[in-house]
């Protein structure tokens, strides 16, 4: 009986060493969960056990208990944001500037190379500054050389190169890639010749009078654009893209009749309508009033050189056609004999017709 007792008791106890285990093991994974969760556990107050105590009948066959603990979902973190506080400079740093410094303007630089294009249809180009110089080339309209000096006054330039050589011409007839101001003065340009001036002379009209070198200018006339050649005053003037005197080609000598100093008053004097005849053009006179008289020209150098007069002409110059003008021009066309041509204005007190004079170098 005793022994009976005894066993009840003893299975009893590990039934409840069992529960105590399964209470003990549930209690831990609570208190994992709790800690996860940053929370306390619950105090969890175990039975008391005391041995020797009165047992209570035993029930017949009830099961086991058995403690099914679910675990509880791992819950998410949740980030945590990120401080966006504005860190506050120390109380000495200097403030910065509300202004902001004004950034430096660059200075534009001159291109160290000047280019000078030719705008005469044909130009001498010249052994120093000046018409009394010999002409070393003859340059063409459009080409183009570099300024590598000037005179003083900036009215020659010193350019390279025609065939390898260096040469001066005027600067009324060039267009230039930029101002020539920064140019430096050539200090190797040559002295004055002895003779610094042309010169002709046609004894029986009595005229001796200078010759110097000019050029022309693009002009309107009547909404067209037209070149004008420019005449000198107190002096001939040689037009700068004809031939010099003595060479092959046509020398051409322009020159005032009424104002300026008059130099060829007495070529326009000389026409006489009594003895002109008309030429085939049904525009242009001719007249033999000067046929043979000489005229003398004398180059830089002082030579002379003798051409005889062949023709007198006369034509109309204002208000004519555009193509009456280039009819007139054929007389200051070039030549491959040498001729000289001499231009001046008729009547004497007007100026509506051309007169031209051709004569020959003599042999």
């Amino acid at each position: 009986m005793k022994k009976g007792l005894d066993r009840r008791v003893s299975t009893a106890a590990k039934r409840w060493r069992r529960l105590a285990c399964h209470l003990l093991a549930a209690a831990g994974i609570a208190c994992l969960l709790l800690a996860a969760l940053g929370c306390s556990p619950p105090e969890l107050r175990l039975p008391t056990i005391t041995p020797n105590a009165t047992i209570p009948p035993v029930p017949t066959a009830t099961p086991a208990l058995v403690v099914v603990v679910t675990p509880s979902p791992e819950p998410q973190a949740t980030p945590t944001p990120m401080r966006t506080d504005t860190p506050t400079p120390p109380a000495d740093t200097p403030a910065l500037p509300t202004d902001a410094p004004a950034l430096p303007t660059a200075t534009p630089t001159m291109d160290p190379v000047i280019i000078a294009e030719v705008t005469a249809r044909a130009l001498n180009m010249r052994a120093g500054p000046g018409m009394g110089y010999s002409r070393t080339a003859v340059v063409q309209q459009g080409y183009r050389m570099t300024v590598v000096g000037r005179n003083a006054e900036g009215t020659w330039l010193q350019v390279c190169c025609v065939d390898g050589e260096e040469g001066w011409l005027s600067a009324i007839y060039v267009d230039l890639s930029q101002e020539v101001d920064g140019v430096v003065t050539s200090v190797d340009a040559p002295g004055p010749p002895a003779t610094s001036t042309m010169r002709i002379v046609i004894p029986d009209l009595v005229i001796e009078a200078p010759v110097v070198e000019v050029g022309w200018q693009e002009v309107e006339v009547q909404g067209r654009r037209q070149m004008k050649w420019d005449v000198a005053s107190f002096a001939a003037g040689h037009h700068s893209d004809s031939a010099l005197p003595g060479q092959a080609g046509n020398v051409v000598i322009s020159g005032h009749h009424n104002i300026d100093g008059r130099v060829f008053k007495n070529i326009s004097l000389a026409w006489n309508d009594g003895d002109a005849e008309l030429q085939g053009d049904g525009v242009t006179m001719r007249s033999n009033a000067l046929d043979g008289q000489s005229v003398y020209l004398y180059d830089s150098a002082g030579k002379v050189f003798e051409y005889v007069v062949e023709g007198m002409y006369k034509m109309p110059d204002r208000h004519v056609s555009e193509a009456q003008r280039q009819r007139n021009a054929r007389f200051i066309a070039p030549t491959t004999e040498p001729i000289l041509t001499l231009i001046t204005c008729w009547p004497y007190n007007s100026n509506t017709h051309r007169i031209v004079v051709v004569a020959r170098m003599a042999q």
